[in-house]
């Protein structure tokens, strides 16, 4: 025992400090071995983090573009709505105008009269095609909801072998009433009807 005493108190300070200084060493390599292993577990993690938001960012680049297609789309079907609803609405005054020209021939011009009426038959024709139909009020008891009641008249000033004698019958005409596919009404009829009893 007594001689490692000796041979600690033998050991030089230098040399004792040069250990300290190579523990110490050591100790610093393995914290910089465990850091550079930190350091590439967060580079990894990072590169995994950064190619998910890649992904993301690509899904929702993608997302975008569909969107900007769709709204594209929409964009497009509404301009083709809005058109067709103007051809729409140019037939119906088409129509109003071949009836009011019809209605003021006197009966000479028959063939005028005939002529405009296939015309109308033909326009109706059209509009039926794009899902557009005449009401169907002639004759029928005033409904609100499809007729706007421009005049009424007395029962007595109406031919009875034509008409029945129901009150509040549409009588005549003015303008034509129309409704979708849907029964949304697209206009209501402008009509005569009979006087209440």
């Amino acid at each position: 025992m007594s001689w490692k005493i000796w041979r600690l108190k033998e050991k030089n300070p230098v040399d004792v400090q040069i250990e300290y200084i190579r523990k110490d060493v050591s100790s610093l390599d393995e914290k910089i071995e465990a850091t550079n292993e930190q350091i590439k577990r967060l580079t990894r993690l990072q590169f995994k983090s950064a190619k998910t938001m890649e992904e993301e960012f690509e899904k929702i680049k993608s997302s975008l573009h569909a969107q900007k297609e769709q709204d594209n789309l929409i964009s497009q079907l509404d301009e083709y709505a809005n058109k067709q609803q103007h051809l729409i609405e140019h037939l119906i005054r088409l129509l109003d105008e071949m009836d009011h020209i019809s209605s003021g021939l006197n009966d000479g011009q028959e063939s005028w009269r005939q002529l405009l009426e296939e015309w109308s038959r033909n326009l109706v024709g059209s509009l039926n095609e794009v899902g557009i139909h005449e009401l169907n009020v002639l004759g029928e008891g005033f409904d609100p909801k499809l007729s706007e009641a421009m005049k009424s008249v007395e029962i007595d000033s109406l031919d009875q072998a034509t008409m029945g004698t129901v009150p509040y019958q549409v009588v005549e005409v003015l303008k034509r009433g129309f409704v979708d596919d849907k029964n949304n009404l697209i206009r209501k009829a402008q009509v005569v009807t009979v006087k209440g009893l």
